[in-house]
This record gives C-alpha cells, sequence and structure tokens, in this order.
C-alpha cells in the first residue's frame, strides 16, 4: 500500500497542475524561457523543437518542446525505454494513466481497445500485442485550458507511446 501511495505522488508531481501550463512553463514562452525553466542541456534542438531526456516512473522518456515563431505551442513525452516490457509496460501506462485522472479528470476516448483478441487477456505480452497492432490505447483528458492526449499504438514491430499537451486557445 505504501508504495501505491508514493508511486501516485510521484505521478501527481510529474502531472500535476499548477500556475504553469506544463511542468515549469507556459504556452507562448520562448526556446531560451523554456530551456532556463528546465534547466540542463537538450539532447537535441532546431528551429522548432526543443528535446530532454527525462525520467518518469522509472521509464526514460524524451520530453520534447515544440515552437512555433519561437513560441510554445505543445510539449509531449514519448517512451523512449526499449527495457520496460511485459507487465512492467502495461504497469507504466495504468499508472499515468491514474496520474492524468487525478490532474485532469476522467478522460475520454476508447482507453484500451483490442483490435485482435488474442493477447487480450495477457498483460504480460502488452508491448508485443502494440507493436504486433493488436491494441492500441487512446485517452484524452482536459482542462479549461489544455488538451492532453494518451496514445499507445505500434505495427511492424514498432511502438509509439506518447502523452501530447496542447493549449486549447493556440499561440
Amino acid at each position: 500500500m505504501k508504495r501505491i501511495i508514493i508511486i501516485s505522488l510521484l505521478v501527481l508531481v510529474a502531472f500535476s497542475a499548477n500556475a504553469a501550463d506544463f511542468r515549469d512553463v507556459e504556452w507562448g514562452m520562448s526556446k531560451i524561457e523554456v530551456a532556463g525553466r528546465e534547466g540542463g542541456q537538450p539532447v537535441y534542438e532546431d528551429d522548432y523543437m526543443m528535446a530532454y531526456i527525462v525520467d518518469l516512473l522509472g521509464a526514460e522518456f524524451a520530453l520534447g518542446y515544440m515552437f512555433y515563431k519561437d513560441k510554445l505551442t505543445n510539449a509531449r513525452y514519448m517512451l523512449m525505454d526499449e527495457s520496460v516490457q511485459g507487465q512492467k509496460y502495461f504497469n507504466l501506462i495504468e499508472s499515468l494513466n491514474q496520474g492524468l485522472i487525478n490532474s485532469y479528470g476522467k478522460p475520454s476516448g476508447h482507453g484500451i481497445l483490442w483490435l485482435d483478441s488474442g493477447y487480450k487477456n495477457d498483460t504480460s505480452n502488452f508491448r508485443l500485442a502494440v507493436k504486433n497492432g493488436s491494441v492500441v490505447v487512446d485517452r484524452e483528458y482536459e482542462t479549461k485550458k489544455i488538451n492532453v492526449y494518451f496514445g499507445v499504438q505500434g505495427e511492424d514491430n514498432e511502438d509509439l507511446f506518447f502523452i501530447l499537451y496542447t493549449p486549447k486557445d493556440l499561440i
């Protein structure tokens, strides 16, 4: 029980909605302002994007900030950690979903949608099921200021696991 409470608190900290729009930044900030708030050196940067590597619940994610005319327009997390397999992959999805629910309320979307029921009762092979296109995760959350889209999908033995944050009033 103590472990569940600690994990829930970590997720809440990662997704908590405070005065900032996302993490410690606000929509419309410049790349320099976002970099100052994020701290550290980005692992990738060009005119339209700046990316960092961050840890969410023990898994490595790329954190990307997207810019248009030097104004922050959206942000996203993308799972980069190939070591997250089996039940741990499914648990990561469920833990992140619970953190998003705690921060943004009940989601809309399909949730976990099984396109091939062959893996349906086998969460120990959930990432494999995602990679071969047997299952997708589709959830949307919203507040007055932002939309959050949580998606997991795959095909051809590749998967895409992301959480996208966009302002309702685009800059």
